[in-house]
């Protein structure tokens, strides 16, 4: 089965990706930028489940055939020894929660359409290490989406 993207969809998809990239970029380029050696920064980040449309041409139209959801932004780095605020918020529909079981966090179920949690670690380890959501797909109860397996992000730590 091929799957043809109009070129509405595909300049929107394109000016999308190099959004990210020059977003991610600056959000890298501040992280790594030089800063006295050995003081303990507090990096703070706002994490939402943030959702996607996938669309294409049928029949001339542009029609959405799809959606997933993905942490954003999907990426955070720090340096070890920072002392890390995360807010994390679910704007969706259904139930959802935010794991980083590296460093012992679960904010436990997330309530549709606003639920947040705010947790606050030390990144005492370098590495990359993911995240993810913790509330199993269930259609029934509302919780989660059939793409749960993809909502993943990941904590980059950098050494000293």
């Amino acid at each position: 089965m091929s799957m043809t993207l109009g070129k509405g969809a595909f300049y929107a998809f394109v000016g999308i990706a190099l959004v990210g990239l020059v977003l991610g970029g600056a959000s890298l380029a501040m992280v790594l930028s030089p800063t006295t050696q050995g003081a303990a920064r507090v990096q703070r980040f706002r994490i939402i489940m943030g959702e996607g449309e996938v669309i294409a041409e049928v029949q001339g139209e542009d029609v959405v055939t799809g959606e997933y959801h993905r942490w954003e932004p999907g990426t955070l780095v720090v340096h070890q020894g920072d002392r890390v605020i995360l807010e994390i918020v679910n704007p969706r529909k259904n139930i959802h929660s935010f794991v980083l079981s590296a460093f012992n966090i679960d904010t436990g179920h997330l309530e549709p359409r606003g639920g947040s949690a705010t947790v606050e670690f030390t990144a005492d380890k370098a590495g990359v290490f993911q995240f993810i959501c913790g509330t199993p797909h269930n259609h029934d109860l509302n919780q989660c989406d059939p793409d749960h397996g993809t909502m993943v992000g990941y904590l980059v730590v950098i050494q000293g």
